[in-house]
């Protein structure tokens, strides 16, 4: 097992304009693809920074175009991480003490979060084509109602209170649209 969780930024100069799937570069969409790269970092001892972590995901067809539309094949791709699925609370208010519960089972989560909190979920853009706006935070600790996050914007940890993701009249609970729950893969016999 490693030790900590490594704070990855889609906005690193090493990889900001690397094109991780489709034709995505990591500064305009690789947020989930740092939130699992720092994830793995808590389970394997070997540097896997989030062009290698992609280009193991699109090997195992993880991706359609540039997005993440199979993630039961993260295990495949990333041996110690195992995929249980998504949580959404998209129209009612997220769970704060079952986030709370995971994080003190599985360790720090991915959360969705507004990458604009002015705008709604998903709208309809300028060019008349559906857009999402959606972020993916990892949660690190939940502190009576206080959720801290690390933020693959800028690779920095913070409360999610104090990000740009959420207006200052939100509690978490408003803040948060859903999990991707990327764990550790169980070390129990099946």
């Amino acid at each position: 097992m490693a030790s900590e969780l490594v704070a990855y930024s889609q906005n690193n100069p090493e990889w900001r304009n690397v094109t991780y799937a489709g034709n995505l570069t990591f500064r305009q969409a690789g947020c989930l693809v740092c939130c699992i790269a720092s994830k793995y970092s808590e389970v394997s001892p070997d540097c896997h920074c989030p062009p290698q972590v992609a280009e193991r995901l699109r090997e195992a067809g993880a991706f359609s175009g540039g997005f993440l539309n199979h993630p039961s094949r993260i295990p495949d791709a990333l041996p110690g991480l195992d995929w249980q699925g998504a949580i959404h609370w998209r129209k009612v208010p997220a769970d704060i003490g079952l986030l709370a519960e995971l994080v003190s089972i599985h360790g720090p989560i991915i959360a969705e979060v507004l990458w604009n909190p002015d705008l709604a979920l998903c709208y309809l853009g300028a060019d008349g084509r559906t857009k999402w706006n959606q972020h993916f935070v990892v949660v690190v600790a939940v502190d009576n109602m206080c959720v801290h996050i690390m933020n693959p914007w800028d690779g920095k940890f913070k409360p999610l209170i104090d990000s740009r993701h959420m207006l200052p009249e939100w509690d978490a609970a408003r803040g948060i649209y859903g999990l991707r729950l990327v764990v550790p893969a169980s070390t129990e016999e099946k």
